[in-house]
């Protein structure tokens, strides 16, 4: 029959797609840097075919749904009295929030306002607006609850959070620029008043607002490694369920749950929850803005609009990244469907007046105190400057290099080259080359149905993120990445899902079908989470540790933690540690605690009187250097060299140990020797 024909060109042109992937794949994997033009020729392709298997797909209403908005009016249409005394609550809450961190009119009531309350504010001026402005009805009628896809979901979080926990502290145990939030840390602990609306300094230039989350979760966890990376282990956790949410708002349950179960093991977004940074935080609620705009679009409800706006303004309390491209992404993206389905603008206005609020307190304070609006492009010089442009557009800089390094080389993050910084390094790309395919096929099916809400807004995501990149001085940095995690693994679930429902129809042996595709999603989640702990986590400390000009010094605190009160540490390297850097990392572990670091010649006799008695000393001495060793045992008693008890860090890393406990007559004695060579050469007749 005709419909059979039909069928069988959909399933060949999804075959089609499915090779040209894998094609290209492998030129990326192997061809020169830069030389992907028959990569690139497969690709097109591949889009191609791809695109006529999905017009026949929707033609014959075969495989994925995916979702489409509606031109209807708001409901409810108008907001009742009530509704709008609520929203004026929240209001005025938020306001009392942004004054209490701004100080612009100085109401004497509002000074030294906690932490938690000014946290509660938030809360709860959130949840008020929300409500208000959302029309919320409350009905006793219980919701219908499809009871296999919520515990699917609770299992897959619960698989989340178990990943992101799991080795939390002695998995990595260096800090990776974690000591700005460290720091910052420290004062809840000091002062329980901290303005959670002010930047932390001029180049961390974040809010407080992370770092107040992982004060409380230090409260649980104890002031160690695990403290200070859970608050990120468990929003990255959330992510998951939030993925869930934009995929089956934008397309339907099945690619919703793939594209959870992908995040849930994705290796970038598994190291970068457990680190402490705040960079996992802004893609949880870009992703929650999206879906709810999402359900707002396709069901009209006003609380749905509401809600996406709040989570939209939201994201402009953590990474600068987050501000500066999730706000104008929605932008873009609802002027986008505005124009190719005529919608009405006033429909979403909730959203507009949600996200201002939601972000009003941080650009209030900001305000008050004079503050840049992009803190760390002014300071810190991320971005390209003024002279870079003008070289570009005068032909002093190459415009083929310009696109090779500022177009080309962020986009070949994802399939070829590894990351440039620090963050995440590790010997691949972002993507496995198992996803890669992946990525590619749903991709082309995205494009193929880019008038829809879901596709069209992940095409903008990525897009946006690589040419947000290329304006940085430095493009292949991962963190500034973080932010399209979540789109990628939706990518690659719509490839998946949409070639699995091309390739086998629903029909005959469709239950068969479905447990196959859990199969393959389940083996490429295992797969993924097997590379990160068992190659990519041991490669990165190796290569963090590689990178030091000497041994660990983080690995020496951490064997240092259980000393007495007030035991003084003392580094000897021919390249000193940083002793601001490690002294900082000292301080967030113990506060009785010191170090210094020195090099080996300036280890003499005058240095070792000087040092404090009466206290115990901790010599991590490097290795080849027998004469520091013989003068610290004429002076101390010095007992056997220690080493460090994890077992998967090398000799070549460690600082042995060489303690010299404080013991009152025979330190006394040792030291006393000390003072009478010094007194004997003072009483020397000068010549």
């Amino acid at each position: 029959t005709r419909r059979d024909e039909a069928v069988a060109v959909m399933q060949g042109a999804a075959i089609i797609a499915v090779l040209m992937a894998l094609a290209s794949t492998y030129v990326f994997q192997t061809a020169l840097l830069f030389e992907f033009q028959d990569a690139l020729r497969m690709l097109l392709v591949g889009a191609g075919a791809i695109a006529v298997a999905a017009q026949l797909s929707a033609y014959l209403q075969i495989g994925a749904v995916v979702a489409q908005p509606t031109v209807q009016a708001l409901t409810p249409t108008t907001l009742t009295r009530w509704h709008k005394r609520i929203f004026g609550l929240g209001v005025v809450t938020l306001l009392l929030l942004a004054e209490a961190n701004g100080r612009i009119l100085k109401i004497p009531a509002l000074a030294q306002m906690s932490s938690h309350v000014q946290f509660a504010l938030l809360v709860v001026s959130i949840a008020l607006m929300t409500i208000g402005l959302g029309g919320v009805r409350w009905s006793w009628r219980l919701p219908r609850v499809e009871w296999g896809t919520v515990l699917a979901l609770l299992a897959l979080t619960a698989v989340a959070l178990f990943l992101r926990f799991w080795q939390l502290g002695d998995g990595l145990r260096i800090f990776v620029d974690e000591l700005n939030f460290a720091a910052v840390v420290r004062s809840f602990w000091v002062t329980p008043n901290v303005p959670l609306m002010e930047p932390m300094s001029s180049i961390a230039a974040f809010p407080y607002i992370y770092p107040y989350f992982q004060a409380t979760t230090i409260e649980l966890f104890g002031r160690n490694l695990v403290g200070l990376r859970a608050a990120s282990a468990i929003i990255g956790a959330l992510t998951v369920p939030a993925v869930y949410l934009l995929g089956r708002s934008a397309f339907d349950r099945t690619t919703a749950l793939l594209a959870a179960l992908l995040l849930a093991t994705f290796p970038p977004h598994l190291h970068f929850s457990r680190l402490g940074l705040n960079n996992v935080a802004d893609p949880l609620f870009a992703t929650l803005a999206l879906a709810f705009i999402i359900r707002g679009l396709t069901r009209n409800r006003r609380f749905d609009f509401a809600l996406g706006g709040a989570m939209l303004g939201l994201t402009h309390y953590f990474y600068e990244g987050g501000r500066f491209l999730f706000t104008p992404l929605v932008i873009a993206w609802l002027v986008g469907l505005v124009v190719l389905w005529r919608l009405r603008w006033r429909n979403l206005w909730p959203v507009v007046v949600m996200a201002l609020l939601v972000a009003l307190p941080i650009y209030y304070t900001l305000y008050a105190e004079n503050g840049p609006v992009a803190a760390r492009m002014v300071n810190n010089g991320a971005a390209l400057s003024a002279d870079y442009w003008q070289g570009l557009l005068r032909s002093s800089v190459n415009m083929q290099t310009h696109i090779d390094m500022r177009l080309i080389y962020p986009l070949l993050l994802y399939v070829r080259v590894g990351d440039g910084s620090m963050f995440y390094k590790g010997e691949t790309a972002l993507l496995l080359p198992a996803l890669i395919p992946l990525v590619f096929v749903g991709s082309g099916y995205v494009l193929a149905r880019l008038r829809r809400p879901g596709p069209l807004v992940l095409v903008i995501w990525v897009l946006a993120t690589n040419l947000g990149n290329s304006l940085m001085v430095v493009a292949d940095h991962s963190p500034r990445y973080v932010l399209v995690f979540p789109a990628l693994m939706l990518l690659a679930a719509a490839g998946l899902r949409s070639t699995w429902a091309l390739l086998w129809p629903s029909g005959r042996l469709a239950r068969l079908g479905t447990i196959l595709l859990a199969v393959l999603g389940l083996t490429l989640a295992i797969f993924q989470a097997n590379y990160y702990f068992a190659e990519h986590l041991p490669t990165y400390n190796d290569q963090m540790r590689r990178g030091l000009p000497h041994r660990d010094p983080q690995d020496a605190l951490l064997r240092s933690l259980n000393f007495p009160p007030h035991t003084q540490l003392h580094f000897v390297s021919a390249i000193p540690p940083d002793p601001y850097y490690t002294r900082g990392v000292l301080g967030f572990y113990r506060d009785d605690l010191n170090m210094d670091s020195v090099a080996p010649q300036e280890i003499t006799r005058e240095w070792i009187g000087s040092l404090e008695r009466g206290i115990d000393h901790a010599f991590y001495v490097e290795p080849g250097h027998p004469e520091v060793l013989n003068l610290l045992r004429v002076y101390f008693y010095v007992l056997p060299p220690q080493w460090s008890p994890y077992q998967d860090l090398r000799n070549y890393y460690q600082f042995p140990l060489y303690y010299a406990p404080y013991l009152p007559q025979y330190s006394e004695d040792r030291l006393a020797r000390l003072y009478r060579v010094r007194q004997r050469r003072d009483q020397l007749p000068t010549r």
